[in-house]
Parts: structure tokens; sequence; C-alpha cells
């Protein structure tokens, strides 16, 4: 699964995480879900551990395998930093 990183303040950041429904600042890491839901790095990746969809829409998180047949399709986006995947156990840069 890739997690994309995104900036406090970006156009279709929000405001806030809604998982721990603090304010977004400049300092914090941010991840974007494959649906563009964004939340704090801790947030999500503790989230991710035990639930497999997006805190806010539900949509459900691909598989290793299906990211990987979809990464062929992937074009690198310059307003993100970093890519992460999930595996299933682990998240791996």
């Amino acid at each position: 699964l890739l997690l994309k990183e995104a900036r406090a303040g970006d156009a279709g950041v929000p405001a806030e995480c809604a998982v721990c429904l603090q304010d977004f600042v400049t300092k914090d890491t941010i991840r974007a879900m494959p649906c563009s839901h964004t939340f704090h790095q801790d947030c999500i990746f503790r989230w991710l551990r035990v639930n497999h969809v997006c805190p806010l829409c539900r949509h459900a998180l691909p598989s290793h395998q299906e990211e990987e047949e979809e990464e062929e399709d992937y074009d690198e986006d310059e307003d993100y930093q970093q890519d992460y995947y999930y595996d299933g156990d682990n998240y791996h840069q």
C-alpha cells in the first residue's frame, strides 16, 4: 500500500487529522491514503495495524499484490516526497 507524504497547507489537505482530531502543523508528517484522505503518519499507521480501510470513507485498501500490479501504471507526483507501502505487517520505504 502506497502512502504518499503530504504537507500541512497543501491543496486538498484538511486542517485536522480525522483520527486524533488535532490540527496539522508544518512540522507534522502527514500521509495520504489511496482515496486521498490525509492523516498524521503515526495515527494512520496505528489505525492500519488493526483496520484495513480508510477511517473516513471505509475505502478498502488493496493487497500488496494488487498494489504491485498497479505500480506499473503509477506516475510520481512531484508534490510528494516519499512513498511507503504496507506488507500486511510493517511499513517500508
